[in-house]
């Protein structure tokens, strides 16, 4: 904590620092530039205002209009070097400062809103790869059970043609079903993350029952497994195992 209050504090004079130093700089370059050609651009000194509220925002930008009013008054002013004599410095004073407060405003409230639109874009950006990035994950999630169903068609039809009884080919259905129904709650995780970002969707733990989520993924495999010759056999502890995981709603 104590770190980032200096850290922000750093920041700050850094702000301010820079807003008197530009507010000089231009200062100066005015009276160089009325020595060297023999005319007075007083005006020049509303850049370090624009300046300081692009690089520091409003209140380094105040600074720097400030500053510049009372110099430009101060140095450039008949009589010179002089400040505050007379209703006029004061008035010529204030007449700065008003511009100069008025640019700060303006430049201020362009910076913010840039800075606005540029974090909406960034979260956009942050967004469009949060959605490719989990289409990427379904589409991937998506070949193992859709392979699966493919094998079983193809087991399915072969056996047809040879002429194997239909009670026979009941396992491998079951099994493009189980696959089918995993490529349904695939698709339904994408229905989902469109809720998620609408801000419709609700997760909660509650039990859930852990024999059909191994079958399922013991049958998603045992389709491939059998045309290698393979044999998977699958035992399952007695009773009803469960486990508290996160249903969606």
């Amino acid at each position: 904590m104590l770190k980032s209050f200096l850290l922000a504090e750093r920041k700050a004079t850094l702000r301010y620092a820079a807003a008197v130093l530009l507010a000089c700089s231009f200062l100066a370059l005015v009276h160089l530039l009325a020595w060297l050609e023999g005319t007075q651009l007083s005006s020049l000194a509303i850049v370090s205002v624009v300046l300081s509220a692009l690089y520091g925002g409003m209140g380094p930008a105040l600074l720097a209009a400030a500053i510049s009013a009372v110099g430009i008054d101060y140095f450039f002013a008949s009589p010179l070097l002089r400040i505050f004599d007379s209703w006029a410095s004061v008035f010529r004073v204030l007449t700065y400062g008003t511009v100069g407060a008025l640019v700060a405003g303006i430049v201020a409230s362009l910076r913010e809103a840039y800075r606005e639109v540029h974090a909406q874009y960034r979260q956009t950006e942050e967004a469009k790869r949060a959605r490719e990035s989990m289409l990427a994950i379904v589409s991937h999630d998506l070949r193992s059970p859709l392979s699966a169903v493919l094998l079983g068609v193809a087991y399915v039809k072969r056996a047809a043609r040879e002429g194997t009884p239909l009670a026979d080919l009941a396992g491998a259905l079951d099994a493009v079903h189980r696959s089918a129904d995993t490529m349904k709650r695939l698709v339904d995780d994408l229905l989902d993350a469109a809720a998620i970002e609408a801000g419709r969707f609700r997760i909660a733990p509650a039990p859930q029952n852990l024999v059909p989520i191994v079958e399922d993924a013991v049958e998603a495999a045992r389709l491939g497994a059998d045309q290698k010759r393979i044999r998977i056999d699958l035992s399952m502890p007695g009773g009803d195992p469960r486990a508290r995981a996160w249903a969606w709603r």
